[in-house]
């Protein structure tokens, strides 16, 4: 059942994608579109290097780490705004998560040995 549900949050983000990208193709033609989609560029590189590590370390949790920083690089594009942005919206939720994990460790009973 886990499978089926992350295939379709996979389906699903590839389809936002593509009807994003066919929106973007409509709205400022074929000829512009390099130069729309150039702020995304350093987000989308930052997913694909949390998709390869998330492969090499076999942590499922780096493609959604991967997700977030690909639809913030989309976003950036389709708003237009400084590729900054997106790599600092992806950071937040990375940072979010590791201090979640981070305080849900802390949170754990520590057994001591008394001598």
């Amino acid at each position: 059942m886990r499978q089926l549900g992350r295939g379709s949050v996979a389906l699903g983000v590839g389809m936002l994608l593509v009807v994003a990208g066919a929106w973007m193709t409509t709205r400022v033609g074929a000829a512009s579109l390099p130069s729309t989609l150039a702020p995304a560029i350093p987000a989308a590189l930052l997913g694909l290097m949390a998709v390869v590590a998330g492969w090499g370390l076999g942590l499922p949790r780096f493609l959604g780490y991967a997700a977030v920083l690909g639809l913030a690089g989309l976003a950036v594009a389709l708003a237009d705004a400084r590729p900054e942005v997106a790599m600092f919206a992806g950071g937040v939720v990375i940072a979010a998560s590791g201090a979640w994990r981070l305080a849900r460790f802390l949170r754990l009973p520590i057994e001591r040995e008394d001598d």
